[in-house]
This record gives structure tokens, sequence and C-alpha cells, in this order.
């Protein structure tokens, strides 16, 4: 008798396992990114925006900013999806830049939300920097 009723608590204790596993689910999110030239005669940054559909996507973000592959430097959104990345009174070099939001994901018990890497569309800035 004991071990009909240990069998049955451990056939309870699996479904509910199984249960809970059959249940979690894992969902994408795409993320895209903007960046634009903010000049000034002190000196630049690069501002845009980090945007999904789902809004823990767009809080926290690190947003690194590329020219024509070189890392110019990182930042993190904030919780709107903005994002400025000073360039510390300096002024922009001619160039082609992107700006790429890295891969995140939040993780709780049954469920896995994962925001995509989004890369902007190339920004290009031509002539010499500086007012």
């Amino acid at each position: 008798m004991r071990r009909a009723a240990s069998a049955v608590v451990v056939i309870a204790a699996l479904a509910l396992a199984l249960g809970g596993i059959a249940s979690a689910h894992t969902k994408k999110f795409p993320t895209t990114v903007t960046i634009a030239l903010q000049g000034s005669p002190t000196g630049d940054s690069f501002a845009g925006q980090v945007k999904s559909s789902l809004k823990k996507c767009k809080q926290n973000r690190k947003v690194l900013v590329y020219r024509q592959g070189a890392l110019v430097g990182q930042t993190k959104s904030d919780e709107t999806g903005a994002w400025v990345l000073s360039l510390g009174g300096s002024f922009a070099s001619p160039g082609k830049y992107t700006a790429v939001a890295l891969r995140k994901k939040y993780v709780k018990p049954g469920q896995k939300h994962i925001c995509l890497k989004g890369t902007s569309p190339e920004f290009k800035i031509t002539g010499g920097g500086g007012p």
C-alpha cells in the first residue's frame, strides 16, 4: 500500500513538472535601431532610438557605435529606448557609422523573451569634422 501511495505521489510530481515544461515558451522580439549626429560647437554626439514591440527590449540595451567596423564607443538606452553617445568634446570624422543594440534575454519560470540584435541603417558623414 505504501509503495502504491509513493508511486502516485511520484507520478503526480512528474506530471506537474512536465506540465510546467510543456507550457513554457520562448518568444523572440525584433529590434530596430536609429542613429543620427548631434553637432554642437563644443563637440559631437551620436543619438538614436532602440525600438521593439516589447517595452523591456527598448530599455537598458547596450548600444555600440561603429565607424567602418571599428568601435567608436558604447552606451545604454534609457527607459524609452533613447540613447546618446558623446564624443567627449571631439568631432565625428568622415565615414560610415552604424549603431548596434546587442541581443538580450529575459528568463522567468515558464518563459524566455529574447530581444534580437538590431543594427541601424548606415549613417554617412562627409567632409571634415568640427564647427
